[in-house]
């Protein structure tokens, strides 16, 4: 457990908090023997940047708060909650 704290965050990770280029930086070292203009580490940047900046964009326009106020989440929660409270019964 104490060797997490020496492993790098992952590309998704990072792209996601909004730190691009050490994404980038990330795949370029680890899979593109150190250059950016890998075929690898291009076609793997054109995977992981876009969902993640859409993400982004999203979260911040729409706000955490109103993605979780949908009836069908409030269902689901709901849900989820007597599954939880019935199931030592069973």
């Amino acid at each position: 457990m104490s060797a997490v704290r020496f492993l790098p965050e992952s590309p998704r990770w990072l792209i996601a908090k909004g730190r691009d280029q050490e994404a980038l930086d990330f795949l370029a070292r680890y899979h593109g023997g150190g250059r950016k203009d890998d075929p690898v580490v291009r076609l793997e940047w054109q995977v992981y940047a876009p969902s993640s900046w859409f993400r982004r964009l999203k979260l911040s326009q729409e706000g955490i708060q109103r993605k979780h106020t949908t009836e069908g989440v409030r269902q689901n929660m709901v849900g989820l909650c007597k599954l939880c409270l019935l199931c030592p019964f069973v």
